[in-house]
């Protein structure tokens, strides 16, 4: 009954709620007691968390395709150098080669190739590119002989002139090219007739100038014919219009003065430049004649002979009109530096080289006699040429003089046509071999010391030889050793063992 009592005592008293821990354990228990989630104090009604999930998402703004990439570059950008310290560099590397190579073939195309072609009508300059692919690049006579004859009939279909310098150019270059390819009879088959068609066309458009016009003749009608032949004919006569037309025929316009005065300048220039190319031509032929392939000197010396006729006849014709005797302007190495002062014929300079080119070949071929005048000549016209401001061309020529005469008191048996005893002779050589040095040694070396210095050597072994003439070989010895010290400083093994040999000779004696 007391535990009655107590038991519902006990109930009636209010009970106090202890909280347990969420993570509370009971005493004999393994197992976690899970508690009940509780709702806030105060809820939202379900239309009002509709209502602000709407306004969240109405609040979003979307990123554009720019700002995405701009992440994603800034996100690389972190990453890049991290992930790839090896390969990022060479990546680099390689785009800014590329770049370079590329602004250097463009540079050279704009510079160096496209003003080839600036002359040239676009149809024969296409045909000309591909002409040169298969010249310079992929050696194939056949296709650059089949392009280059596309181009010649291109550009004399849209009006080129025949021996124009577009046109001969291209002849020029069919010779090269066959000359590369190892065909040199063709080569020179091609460079004899460019060069015979060019004179001609040069000498009959003079010989045309010179002629007089002829004056129209008119044949006398019988006034007592009644055909309508002579009737025409009459009417004609009586108008002033030429007998020989036919009714048919409109009267022709008279040509326009200045017109014919343009076309007379321009074709008198490229007469000039057209015997310069000839000369040119002919210095070739004797070229590709002495070679190892064709091996005909008799050729060779007519062909150089040829050139220098063409020089001094244009030279002598110059004079007569009272025209400069060589072009006052230095010759132009690009079309660009082509001015409209050049009047298209030899400086002085080339006149000077094509002189000595002639003597050099009489001289090898032990002809004395012509060489000397020719060089003596070419000396005289380099000089004139160069001014006040001499180069180490001229030393050279005053060597080669006095070697020649040297080599013409050395002769066992008095030269045709030299009657100076053999001491003035050998002391005329000394004289301008002296003054061969002189000259030499007064020039700035500046870019051109080895062509002083190998005319150095050339005077000082023809004094040795010189000095051996008259017996004196202490003196000659000094000289080879001179010529030996500077020939050293060239490394030309060549001119080295020249001297060598010539002071053995001394010593053995």
């Amino acid at each position: 009954m007391l535990s009655t009592l107590s038991r519902r005592a006990t109930s009636a008293l209010p009970r106090i709620r202890t909280l347990t821990p969420q993570n509370a354990r009971h005493p004999f228990s393994t197992t976690r007691i899970a508690s009940r989630p509780r709702l806030p104090a105060t809820t939202t009604p379900l239309s009002s968390q509709f209502t602000n999930l709407t306004t969240t998402q109405a609040s979003r703004r979307t990123l554009t395709t720019a700002q995405k990439w701009k992440l994603g570059f800034r996100k690389a950008r972190k990453d890049i150098w991290r992930k790839n310290p090896i390969v990022l560099p060479l990546a680099l590397l390689s785009v800014f080669s590329a770049t370079c190579l590329f602004a250097y073939i463009a540079y050279v195309e704009v510079t160096q190739v496209a003003p080839q072609y600036t002359k040239f009508p676009p149809p024969m300059a296409e045909r000309l590119r591909t002409a040169v692919y298969y010249t310079d690049v992929d050696l194939q006579p056949q296709k650059a002989m089949a392009a280059y004859k596309d181009a010649i009939h291109i550009g004399l279909e849209m009006g080129l002139h025949q021996y124009s310098d577009e046109v001969l150019g291209v002849h020029l270059q069919v010779s090269h090219m066959l000359e590369k390819a190892g065909l040199v009879s063709a080569a020179v088959k091609v460079l004899e007739q460019t060069r015979a068609g060019a004179l001609a066309w040069v000498y009959r458009t003079r010989r045309s100038r010179s002629l007089p016009q002829k004056p129209t003749v008119t044949t006398p009608v019988d006034p007592n014919d009644t055909s309508k032949e002579a009737v025409e004919k009459r009417i004609r006569q009586a108008t002033g219009e030429a007998v020989g037309a036919s009714s048919d025929e409109q009267p022709e316009n008279t040509p326009d003065p200045a017109k014919e005065a343009e076309f007379q300048a321009w074709e008198d220039r490229q007469q000039s430049k057209v015997l310069k190319k000839c000369v040119g031509m002919s210095m070739k032929l004797a070229e590709l004649y002495e070679s190892d392939y064709m091996q005909d000197l008799e050729k060779a010396e007519e062909n150089q002979r040829q050139a220098v006729e063409l020089c001094l006849t244009e030279m002598n014709r110059r004079v007569a009109l009272g025209l400069p005797v060589g072009n006052q302007t230095k010759a132009p190495t690009t079309i660009a530096e082509a001015s409209e002062e050049d009047d298209g014929w030899m400086n002085l300079e080339e006149i000077a080289v094509a002189l000595k080119d002639l003597a050099d070949l009489y001289f090898t071929q032990g002809k004395y006699d012509l060489c000397l005048p020719l060089f003596i000549r070419a000396s005289d016209v380099m000089k004139a040429a160069e001014g006040d401001a001499p180069t180490c061309k001229q030393p050279f020529l005053m060597s080669s003089i006095g070697a020649t005469m040297g080599e013409i008191a050395a002769a066992p048996k008095p030269i045709a046509g030299m009657r100076a005893p053999r001491e003035q002779v050998i002391a005329q050589a000394r004289q301008w071999l002296d003054k061969a040095r002189d000259v030499a040694a007064k020039i700035d070396p500046q870019g051109q010391e080895a062509e002083c210095n190998e005319a150095c050597v050339a005077a000082l072994q023809s004094l040795g030889e010189l000095a051996r003439l008259e017996n004196k070989p202490d003196v000659a010895r000094k000289h080879y050793r001179d010529a030996l010290s500077i020939a050293q400083r060239l490394e030309e093994p060549g001119l080295v063992e020249g001297v060598k040999a010539a002071l053995k000779e001394i010593k053995a004696q």
